[in-house]
This record gives structure tokens, sequence and C-alpha cells, in this order.
């Protein structure tokens, strides 16, 4: 049983249409809320928000200036903030992180390993509601003249080209890969000089492909199509991208770090040590030589996709909701 229709509001700090993993999650949430009744809209300007009875605003830090507004416009509305990770690793702007933990009713994670990064004064307010995936109603498949020249064990990076997601460890480790290898990489430029990087490494090694920013179904086919996804980052509150490949069935080869351990669990075969060319070498070589090893990662990306049902999202948004009535 949900709750009333409530109108809600999903706000992302970047424009709708744009790739970014804030607004591929205030559109999934959007959808999800409407499944169960809600009046639920995501919009990308604060003054597109309006006075619903609550919002959902995605990154504590960078959408701090909407849950301002909408706190000043209904003070009786429910301000739930989306911590989407970067948020509560940003110690420099720790007073702006502070500010909008105190203004809001409930603090959202998507994974477990979240909760302990927010400070504990706040952490009460912390509630776990576990992503999902909404796969997409149709998505192109790559054709074979797509893939021409991609052979090898393929493997796929989707994330924006910025330090945090550390996009050339890849280029790195490839550099002392003998075996027959593919890489795919994709995602936008949001840091001066890298598109410029990744066309380099593409000129001087055949193996590795940049892509370029796609559109988002475009991106979850190539995870599909590909052997292994990559998550290379140093920091992660709960990247999509991670959850989108395990539905797909696309076991990842992820970072150590607190996000993706609270996503996969401590028990998967398959991370790296975070910034680790040699760490990622040695991991992409066992998964290309080692079949046993490869198909024990593939039975636990299987086993892990139930965890990622909207169901339990679902359930959890309706919840936080509800409570505020």
């Amino acid at each position: 049983m949900y709750s009333t229709d409530m109108k809600v509001a999903v706000f992302s700090p970047y424009a709708l249409d744009s790739p970014k993993g804030n607004s591929v999650t205030a559109k999934r949430l959007e959808q999800l809320l409407a499944t169960v009744g809600h009046s639920a809209r995501a919009v990308d300007r604060i003054e597109a928000i309006g006075l619903p009875d609550a919002l959902i605003a995605l990154h504590a830090i960078h959408s701090l200036d909407a849950s301002r507004h909408y706190k000043q416009q209904r003070p009786e509305g429910r301000l739930l903030i989306y911590l989407t990770g970067t948020d509560i690793y940003e110690v420099d702007r720790a007073s702006l992180l502070d500010e909008s933990l105190e203004m809001a009713d409930a603090l959202i994670v998507s994974q477990a390993a979240s909760l302990e990064s927010i400070p504990e004064r706040h952490r009460p307010k912390a509630v776990l509601v576990p992503a999902s995936v909404v796969r997409p109603k149709q998505s192109e498949l790559p054709t074979e003249s797509d893939a021409a020249g991609m052979a090898g064990t393929r493997f796929c990076f989707v994330g924006h080209l910025r330090e945090v997601k550390n996009p050339f460890l890849v280029n790195r480790a490839l550099a002392g890969l003998e075996d027959p290898v593919a890489v795919l990489a994709m995602g936008t430029e949001l840091e001066s000089g890298y598109t410029q990087r990744a066309r380099a490494y593409e000129a001087a090694d055949r193996r590795y492909r940049y892509l370029g920013n796609v559109p988002h179904a475009e991106a979850m086919a190539w995870m599909r199509a590909a052997d292994f996804t990559l998550n290379t980052s140093f920091s992660e509150g709960g990247a999509n991208a991670v959850a989108e490949s395990i539905v797909l069935g696309t076991p990842v080869l992820a970072s150590r770090i607190e996000g993706n351990v609270g996503m996969l669990g401590a028990e998967y075969m398959g991370y790296f040590e975070p910034g680790s060319a040699q760490s990622l070498e040695g991991l992409m070589r066992r998964v290309i030589r080692d079949q046993s090893f490869a198909e024990a990662l593939r039975q636990q990306a299987r086993e892990l996709a139930q965890c990622f049902r909207p169901e339990a999202e679902i359930a959890a948004l309706d919840a936080l909701l509800s409570s505020g009535e």
C-alpha cells in the first residue's frame, strides 16, 4: 500500500538532457514515483520547482540554492536531500554541506557505505534507498560496423572525463597488457584537456576507442555488449553505471572504494586498488586468461542484479514521503 498522491519535484543541478548521473537519477525518480500515483516532475531550474508537497534535491551542495529557495517559499514542505557521493566527500566545502544537511527533513543515500561518511550529528536523518535500474524501452544495439577493429576481450568505460573518475587509468594498464583486448570509452569532458588526452591515447593505441558523449540508452547498449565494464573512480556515492552494468549482466571491474564496495559488497571479486594501473592490469589479465574466475564473476553479477530492482527503491521513497504527512 502506497501513500496518497503527493506533488513532488525532483531537482537536478544539471540540465535534464545531460548524461550526468544526477540528471539520470532525477528522471528515474520521476518515473518511479509516477508509477505509484505521485505527481512527480524532474526539473533543472529553480523557478520550475513551484510549491510541491516535497522536493528531492540531488547533491547537497550543488542543489543548495534550490533547497534554500524551496524552504523559503514553502517552509512546511518536505525537503529530501539525495546525497550523490561527491557532496559528502568535499571537505573543502564542509560549511555548505552542513547548511544543506541541517535544512533537510531527511537524507537519502543509495548504498550503505555512505552512511558512515555523513557527519555524525546529521546521521539520524539518513535513510538507505537502494538505487535501481530502469531499463530503456528501446535501445539501439551497436552494429558490426561500429565494432569493426575491436577484437579481443571487450571492456567498456562509462564515465565523464574528470580527475575524480580517473578515466585514463585503463590506458596505463593497457601499456603492460599483451592480451588481445578492446576498450570502448564514453563520456563528456568535464575538465579541460581531457578530450584531447583521450584522442591522443586513441591515436597511439588501436585497442582503445573513445566514443565521446553518447545517449544514455546507447551507453547501456555498449555495456550490454561488453565482456566487462570498468569503474576506475577515486570517489563515488553509488555510480549509476555500476548498477546498470550489473542489471545488464556485465560484471564490473571496480576500484575498491567506499561507494563501489557499498553497492557490490565486500565479497565481490572484481576489485582492484584505487589509482593502481598495475592492480587493474593484473585483474584484466586474470579475467581474460582465467575463464573459471571470469565465470565466477559473471555469476556474482547475476546474483547482485536482484539488489537493483525498482520495487525496493519505490517502496523506500514512498515511505520517506509519507512519513512527512
